[in-house]
């Protein structure tokens, strides 16, 4: 699964990252179309991380563990409940790509391993998969280990919200900008520069009364990204450094014009929001990564709200390849 708009693709666009170079929309939540000006570099996917025999190792399996049982109880409901096949089809081929990443950091495996069904109800076990996978993250000791989870995490995590939209990832209660780590927040920072002008963007080229849920969607997204700025610039400022500043613009390409290219270019900002986000959870220091982790799922969510389609690696698309 993709994230996807409704127009032309963008490979790699700028948006702007400072300390981190040229934010590019790439499809870091799965692909989209349309979006911020085409940029002609890109860099290599990072290189799978490889647990070793560490409590790394014995934190993934434990997630693999409990995730293939979870699968096994999917493709028995499956059988069972055919009222629940085409939800239960689609979770099951989620839960399958994320054994196959997990399966590669431990270098072995496969559903077989583990035993046991767990016979919860549907929603109940899915929030509590999600709900491990969020605490994983924090738990990691390796920022690219801890990268691959918190894929898995806002990947679990826009799942679930489908099967219940009230239902919140636990992530999230942590989205807060915290101190202290000033370059991750300076990095951050550059992000949102680039995420509040191209939603500025996009809502002057949207009609509030002939588009008015796209337009809502668009103001509420510009007004996290804005809000998120203006913490971030807070708290650089009180740790006595001086916030980067944003570009005097960034490209946007087209212009997008038509709501479906508008939309499009939306999702393209999630998605290379969230890619960006994961590379700050990669390089934090330990016990720093639950924030950008959990601006990682909401920006996932985010971008399935504005009109993309549920990716199974939110972050880190090279995962699906």
């Amino acid at each position: 699964m993709e994230v996807s708009g409704g127009g032309r693709t963008s490979r790699r666009a700028l948006l702007g990252l400072g300390a981190l170079g040229v934010l590019g929309l790439t499809t870091g939540c799965g692909r989209e179309r349309g979006g911020v000006a085409s940029d002609s570099s890109s860099a290599p996917p990072p290189a799978l991380p490889t647990a070793a025999e560490t409590d790394d190792r014995r934190l993934v399996s434990g997630l693999y563990g409990d995730l293939a049982s979870r699968t096994d109880e999917l493709k028995a409901l499956r059988r069972r409940r055919p009222g629940l096949r085409t939800r239960t089809a689609q979770l099951a081929g989620l839960h399958d790509a994320h054994l196959a990443a997990l399966g590669a950091l431990l270098g072995e495996g496969s559903a077989g391993w583990f035993a046991g069904v767990n016979r919860a109800d549907l929603e109940t076990a899915e929030i509590s998969l999600a709900t491990e996978f969020s605490a994983a993250v924090p738990a990691a000791q390796d920022g690219a280990i801890a990268r691959v989870v918190a894929s898995l995490a806002a990947g679990q995590a826009v799942a679930v919200h489908a099967l219940d939209p009230a239902w919140e990832s636990p992530s999230l209660a942590v989205a807060a900008v915290p101190d202290g780590e000033v370059d991750t927040l300076q990095a951050a920072l550059a992000v949102e520069h680039a995420a509040v002008f191209v939603f500025g963007v996009l809502g002057g080229r949207t009609s509030a009364a002939e588009q008015k849920g796209l337009f809502e969607a668009l103001t509420a997204a510009f007004t996290v990204h804005r809000d998120r700025r203006d913490a971030l610039t807070r708290s650089i400022g009180a740790a006595g450094s001086d916030p980067v500043a944003a570009a005097a613009g960034y490209a946007v390409a087209g212009p997008p014009t038509t709501p479906d290219e508008v939309r499009a270019a939306a999702v393209a900002v999630e998605s290379a929001t969230c890619e960006q986000y994961a590379g700050l959870v990669a390089a934090a220091a330990e016990g720093r990564r639950a924030w950008p982790a959990a601006v990682m799922t909401e920006a996932a969510q985010r971008a399935v709200d504005l009109g993309g389609e549920a990716a199974p690696f939110p972050g880190a698309p090279e995962l699906a390849l």
